[in-house]
This record gives structure tokens, sequence and C-alpha cells, in this order.
């Protein structure tokens, strides 16, 4: 006879079946416990094209990997070439969960899938600049000029059209506009000599208080360290807005409170400097917008 071969005898089926059963149960119980993933589903992140697509990914990639982590499931990016094409994917619901210049926020209607739920606490203003050695001195001298401008549907370009036609007092200025997609083509076309003027969004709290053509010039320094004369500005306005589609609008997962809790822990901070957003979110609701609804239609 052959030696027996050590180790336990097999269990029976009813065991191996009852093992099987807790073994399945355990697995339900971890899949329900707090912050593990209910789905493997991936989720899109839309982004306004209000920079070039490389800036984008590059300035929002950390916020994904963040959701991600969050999830514990994928998170897409996505940059829209343009800003229709951008509408067009909100009003289609392609996106779980997109970031907004605020005046979007009232196109999407009352009956919008997208709810907003935190927007960031920087403050943002528009400026009209020249060169400083340029003869424009005030708005008014840019009679028959050419004005680079972002894209026409973004916030920017709707308030500076907004204060030119005030200037002016007719709904057909005497300026030629020349769009590019972001403010940062529009400067560097002024810088080139393409414009004598151009129309940028930049961080409220850089900007001095309006004074008259006769105290001085106000200057600002652009990107590549060259001044350029701020011929007008706008009152301060929001910046992103982060809305969310109801298909993920979950208790299980509260996106509005994590956002607004970054701020409050060190590791927080640190994840609000890396996507762009220092001072952290507070709380939106489409009340919050209702004052975008006044501007005048795009052209």
């Amino acid at each position: 006879m052959g030696k027996r071969q050590a180790g336990l005898p097999p269990l029976p089926a009813s065991v191996n079946r009852r093992a099987r059963l807790r073994t399945i149960g355990l697995v339900l119980v971890v899949a329900l416990l707090p912050g593990t993933a209910f789905t493997d589903e991936a989720w899109e992140l839309g982004i306004q094209p209000f920079a070039s697509p490389q800036a984008l990914f590059q300035r929002y990639a950390p916020l994904r990997e963040w959701l991600a982590d969050l999830r514990q499931a994928p998170v897409h990016l996505e940059a829209s070439r343009d800003f229709p094409r951008f509408i067009e994917r909100l009003s289609e619901e392609r996106y779980d969960v997109a970031i907004v210049a605020p005046h979007v926020v009232p196109l999407l209607g009352e009956t919008s899938a997208y709810r907003p739920i935190a927007r960031s606490r920087d403050t943002l203003a528009m400026i009209i600049v020249a060169p400083v050695d340029a003869p424009p001195r005030q708005l008014t001298d840019l009679e028959d000029a050419t004005l680079a401008t972002p894209a026409r549907h973004s916030l920017g370009t709707r308030l500076a059209r907004e204060r030119i036609r005030a200037v002016f007092d007719t709904e057909d200025p005497p300026i030629h506009y020349l769009e590019f997609p972001h403010h940062n083509a529009a400067a560097a076309a002024m810088q080139r000599g393409l414009a004598e003027a151009a129309v940028l969004v930049i961080d409220a709290r850089a900007l001095e208080s309006p004074r008259s053509p006769q105290e001085g010039p106000r200057t600002i320094a652009l990107a590549d360290g060259s001044l350029a004369r701020i011929l007008a500005q706008s009152d301060p306005f929001p910046g992103v807005t982060i809305v969310l589609h109801e298909r993920v609008q979950t208790n299980d997962l509260d996106l509005q409170t994590q956002l607004l809790e970054l701020s409050s822990t060190t590791s927080g901070q640190q994840r609000l400097r890396a996507f762009g957003h220092s001072r952290g979110f507070e709380p939106a609701s489409p009340e919050d917008y209702e004052a975008f609804r006044s501007l005048p239609p795009d052209h």
C-alpha cells in the first residue's frame, strides 16, 4: 500500500456551500461600507474651455485624481474644443460633473439635470488692456481699432462688449473684434501687433480701484512680464462653479460636503492649491446666478 498523503480530508459539500455563502455575504457587507465604491462606472468630468486643452488638463488633473480616489472608481477628464460644443455636451447630459463659468448656470435652465453644488471663493474681473507705450489711454480711444477677445460666449468677452456698448452709447460700436479661443491667445495677439487692445480675465485681487486718466495710468504685468495699460475693468464676479448631474446626486458620496471641507485640513488645503483654487469652495445654489440672466445675448 502506498503512503497516505498528508493533509486535512476534504470538507463535505454542504460545508463548502455554507463557506461560499458566507464569503458572498462578507463581500456584500464590505461593498456597503462607507467609502467603498458602489460601481465601477467611470464618471465624465467636463471642463469649460477657458484655456487651451493642454493647460486645462494640467490644471485639473489633480482634481480628477481626487475624485477618482473619493469614488474608488475611474474619472475621465474632457475639455471641449469650444464653448458651443461644451454647452451642447451639457445639454446632451454627457458629463457627470462639470466645471463651468457662473454665467453658464442660468443657461442650463430651471429643468436642467445639473445642479450647482459649490463655487470657488476666487473673485475674477474682466479688464481691457493696451500696451503701455501705445496711444490708447481710455476706452473711447479704441474707436476704429481692433480688440482681441476670448471666444464671444465667454463671460469676459460678454462683459467687455456690454461695457463698450455703454461707453459708445450704441449697440454697434465702432470697434473691430478679433476672436480667439481664450484670453491668453488674445493677449498674445495684442503683443504681436494683431490688435490694439485685448480682453483678459484675471484675479480681481490684483486690481486697484478705478481712477480717472488724469491720475496717471494703471498698469498690470502680463504673463511674459511686459506692462499693459488698463483701459477698463468690470466689477468682480465669482470664479468657477461645479455642477453635478442628478444621476450621481446620491447621499453615498456627498461631493458638496467633501469640497467644502477641503479647506479645513492641511492636506485638504494642499489639494486645493493643486486644483488651482487655494481659497477653497463655498456652497452654491441656482439663486446665486440670477444676476447673470441680465447679460445681453451673444452676437
